[in-house]
């Protein structure tokens, strides 16, 4: 199916590049770059401009655009919204305007309507082939980037796995984890607190109750010659707690009963990459009506599960299960 595309607050356009082109194309390399923050004023209209996306996405998809007044506002921020339709669903991308890129991020949202509270699935619909297509409605579940290009393949893996789940929201970052700002601090989306990838958060976190959002990363396993080294992915919840909490426990069991790979649970095999000082995770768990999952993807299962793309290994197939889950 060929998918189709404009641009609102710009000209109109069929026959658009794919969704996928049009995240690639939202990363700018370092050599071009620059890293801007946002200032409160900026980062507060965002969070609640996003946060009324969120809302006017909860309806049955249409090639509509938000309103009016939100694009004219994210246009002021910098902001245009570009709509997409193909086979996976209608989605808003909320990206930078050209010419005005400062490493704010590129944000995809699902239109559909709301599924409902989101809950961990059962470590019996693990098994490959089981469970519910969950595609008719929209789950309250976010996949997360923060790293993209950093850390290789996760926003590779990270937007197949949005794609091809019924989550509402695919966040990534647009600069190089390490491109410094003009205070000479690096643009490291995941820890800190002004940037409006953490103002997206927010809304996502203030618009929803019993949502998940799942933050990929990624890890060299020749690094970690500990615990961490010898499993496939490290799962935590960016407590620190040694006992986590019982939903993060049954994520953990249902990611572990697939014997294709190797799951971590951190607090309970290791401690290593725990996450603990993830912004997004601090928070998410300071206001606990949403559970945060930080998931370190080794670059072995991560060169193995891009190979399989746009079909998807273990790790697209699991985590789709797991952002659909009811």
């Amino acid at each position: 199916m060929v998918p189709t595309s404009a641009v609102f607050g710009g000209l109109p356009r069929s026959g658009g590049p794919t969704v996928e082109a049009m995240l690639t194309g939202c990363y700018i390399p370092r050599a071009r770059a620059r890293f801007v923050p946002p200032g409160d004023v900026e980062r507060a209209a965002f969070c609640r401009l996003f946060g009324q996306i969120l809302v006017e996405a909860d309806r049955p998809p249409s090639p509509e655009p938000p309103r009016r007044s939100t694009c004219d506002e994210l246009a002021v921020l910098g902001f245009v919204v570009v709509i997409d339709r193909t086979d996976r669903g209608t989605f808003w991308l909320v990206r930078e305007l050209e010419g005005r890129e400062r490493g704010a991020g590129a944000y995809l949202v699902r239109l559909g309507r709301d599924g409902g509270p989101w809950a961990p699935p059962s470590a019996r619909a693990a098994t490959p082939g089981a469970g519910p297509d969950a595609r008719r409605t929209v789950s309250r579940a976010a996949v997360q980037c923060p790293h993209a290009h950093s850390d290789r393949l996760t926003e590779v893996i990270g937007l197949d796995l949005f794609l091809v789940s019924s989550a509402r929201a695919y966040l990534q970052s647009t600069v190089d984890r390490h491109l410094r700002g003009p205070d000479g601090t690096e643009a490291d989306t995941a820890h800190r607190n002004d940037t409006f990838f953490q103002a997206a958060t927010e809304a996502l976190d203030r618009q929803w109750e019993c949502g998940v959002v799942l933050q990929l990363h990624g890890f060299d396993a020749g690094r970690h010659p500990g615990a961490a080294g010898r499993f496939d992915a490290l799962l935590s919840d960016g407590t620190g707690q040694a006992s986590p909490s019982q939903r993060t426990m049954a994520v953990g069991r249902f990611l572990r009963a697939d014997p294709r790979w190797s799951v971590a649970l951190c607090g309970v095999d290791t401690r290593a990459l725990a996450a603990t000082k993830n912004t997004q995770g601090r928070a998410l768990n300071s206001g606990g009506r949403n559970l945060f999952l930080h998931l370190e993807l080794s670059s072995e299962l991560r060169s193995r599960e891009a190979h399989l793309l746009p079909l998807g290994g273990v790790v697209t197939e699991q985590l789709s299960r797991l952002l659909n889950s009811r």
